[in-house]
């Protein structure tokens, strides 16, 4: 078992065109973060890196990618100085108490964990949508990206990082985890998202084309056609 004193933190937020939000979310790392030992890394694919341009705290770790998230986890995991990676959305909050949680997940020996979902809405369909998500994590032990993913850089190191796909990156790398024998803890805890791409294009619709785009991902279907797909109106 490790020393509690041990864990340090590297929080990863992977970005594309988020410079209206990402000021908040660096704030909300930090203010959590205590006396906590937590670096956070922006890895920035905007056009002209305009978040990263957007990024008033001059203590942030700034990256420089390609678009596609798991490259972009890839090239700040590489800057990453800490023993434990923690993948954040840039429209997600993590929970108050994240990093004490994270530290009793990994006490207990496990190597990746990840939160619950929460919706930062009161519509009753999205908090359906949560409540099935938090259902399918709990059955197939498979978290979203949107769950804040965290894992020791020593396992994430042995399973060579994210697959280098246009989507769906996050299950692929959770379903390697599973095959590798490594329970993913799922934390009482939950993150905090916003509802923004539910509301951009409509709940149901929305709902619907996930739903539809991760069918074909299961039946094999090419990642950069349903990344296409995903992105079209």
């Amino acid at each position: 078992m490790q020393n509690t004193k041990s864990f340090s933190f590297s929080v990863i937020i992977p970005v594309l065109n988020e410079e209206h939000i990402i000021n908040g979310t660096v704030k909300h790392v930090k203010d959590i973060s205590e006396n906590k030992d937590v670096e956070i890394i922006v890895s920035d694919a905007s056009p002209n890196h305009s978040t990263l341009k957007a990024i008033k705290d001059g203590s942030i770790i700034k990256i420089s990618s390609l678009t596609g998230r798991g490259q972009q986890i890839n090239k700040a995991t590489n800057a990453a100085s800490k023993n434990i990676l923690v993948f954040l959305h840039a429209d997600t909050y993590l929970p108050q108490n994240a990093f004490n949680e994270i530290e009793k997940v990994m006490e207990q020996n496990f190597h990746a964990g990840a939160f619950r979902l929460a919706i930062e809405s009161k519509n009753k369909i999205l908090k359906m949508i949560e409540f099935f998500a938090n259902l399918r994590t709990k059955i197939t032990n498979v978290p979203y990206g949107d769950q804040a993913l965290f894992i020791t850089k020593e396992l994430f190191d042995n399973l060579g990082g994210f697959k280098n796909i246009a989507i769906m990156e996050d299950i692929e790398f959770a379903k390697r985890i599973k095959r590798s024998k490594h329970k993913i803890f799922i934390v009482e805890s939950s993150v905090s998202t916003s509802p923004r791409r539910w509301e951009k294009r409509g709940v149901i619709l929305t709902t619907l084309k996930n739903l539809f785009l991760r069918i074909c991902y299961y039946l094999g279907v090419d990642t950069g056609k349903i990344y296409k797909l995903y992105y079209s109106n």
